[in-house]
């Protein structure tokens, strides 16, 4: 977005515009339009490459630009707020919850409708890079999907600067093949609070005479959920003097950018909590169901008690416990995304756990294998929350009453 102040600049001043494909370094086209126009009615503008217009007969264009000018009061310092949000005072651990339905999604099977799913991919301005941050579940044999809410770090979304920018694609899932694009939309961070729909384009089938898109996304809506003060550790340890062994927690976990191990999907990842003896042999207490093909799944709430996490230990700062999440294989051994230990006192006080696979430390450039975020810890016998973070995101939760992070 630029800012073009009127009546400082000739009308007649010039701007040179040119299209460019990063990937092969190459111009397709520029466009040439004065400061007057920008303002005027004339909106679109022709790109033109001045190669193929010498070269090739009955060339025309290479593509249209489209302006959309927006008056701004140059006495206004703050930016405007968007569905009464103000983008620009976001924090980066600030969770953004989305809702997006589809309809008329194309077919793309033979013999039934598409099973989509979607893709939330963010794309870094300056290098290029692209970043899987989210994978939505799949809707068997349905064009008009209406698919789960989800959620985003703000940083996750922006990868910590302002040119980034996001690119959903939806998919249709096949068992037997690889999965098929059906189309995508770009947008960014401002754009998702502005709602509307998106059209989803296939370049594929855009070629296709009397093509006009693939389906309709929606966005039906997008909260935020403020970043709340962290629980002093003093404030945790006095939570946690009033547990007893009997004491049934009730604990939402949520995983966070895992690490992808199959080849023409995303993991199936599933998580187990086991419980260290004093001889350093582990337990299993818990394990949880499978989330296909997604890397920040959100399992079912767990109910478990203290003394299964504890080994009915009072000690908790030396009862010790192994978070694993590995990767489901129907057919193999399921393999491992990554671990950690940590103590049971230290669980119940931070806000998310980093996986890390020992055989990929020495690697370069490794960092971890992912987190598993700790939503909300309640205690079902005094019917109150422990230091969890986001009570919000946990509708089945009686009576959130802290949170952290």
């Amino acid at each position: 977005m630029g800012q073009l102040t009127r009546g400082s600049v000739n009308p007649d001043s010039q701007i040179l515009i040119e299209c460019w494909d990063q990937a092969h370094n190459d111009v397709i086209g520029t466009a040439m339009v004065t400061i007057g126009e920008l303002f005027s009615q004339k909106k679109e503008f022709e790109i033109v490459n001045d190669h193929f217009k010498k070269t090739k007969r009955n060339y025309k264009n290479s593509g249209i630009l489209i302006f959309e000018v927006e008056a701004v009061s140059a006495k206004s310092k703050e930016k405007p707020a968007i569905n009464n949000v103000d983008v620009s005072k976001l924090q980066p651990n600030d969770i953004i919850k989305i809702v997006m339905h589809g309809r008329q999604i194309a077919k793309v099977d033979t013999l039934s409708e598409s099973d989509p799913y979607f893709t939330v991919t963010r794309v870094d301005a300056a290098n290029d890079v692209k970043t899987v941050i989210y994978t939505s579940e799949k809707i068997d044999n349905n064009p008009n999907p209406e698919w789960k809410s989800f959620n985003l770090n703000v940083s996750d979304v922006t990868g910590g600067n302002n040119n980034s920018w996001i690119v959903v694609e939806v998919w249709d899932e096949n068992s037997l093949a690889k999965d098929v694009v059906i189309g995508s939309f770009t947008t960014n961070l401002g754009k998702l609070f502005s709602l509307g729909e998106y059209e989803l384009v296939n370049l594929e089938e855009k070629k296709k005479k009397n093509y006009l898109n693939s389906g309709i996304v929606k966005i039906v809506s997008v909260d935020v959920i403020k970043e709340t003060k962290r629980l002093q550790k003093d404030e945790v340890n006095a939570l946690i003097k009033t547990l007893d062994m009997n004491d049934t927690l009730k604990i939402v976990l949520q995983g966070k950018n895992l690490e992808k191990l199959d080849l023409t999907s995303g993991s199936d990842p599933f998580l187990v909590i086991s419980r260290l003896g004093t001889s350093g042999a582990s337990m299993q207490v818990y394990r949880s169901e499978v989330v296909n093909n997604q890397s920040n799944p959100n399992w079912k709430p767990i109910e478990i008690s203290v003394s299964a996490l504890t080994g009915g230990s009072v000690n908790f700062d030396t009862s010790g416990l192994i978070f694993e999440c590995l990767d489901h294989n129907s057919v193999l051994q399921s393999s491992l995304i990554g671990r950690s230990k940590i103590s049971f006192s230290r669980f119940l006080e931070v806000n998310e756990i980093i996986l890390t696979n020992e055989k990929k430390t020495s690697k370069k450039d490794y960092v971890n294998s992912g987190q598993i975020r700790i939503i909300d810890i309640w205690s079902k016998q005094s019917q109150r929350n422990l230091p969890g973070l986001f009570p919000e995101l946990s509708p089945n939760l009686l009576h959130p009453i802290c949170c952290n992070l």
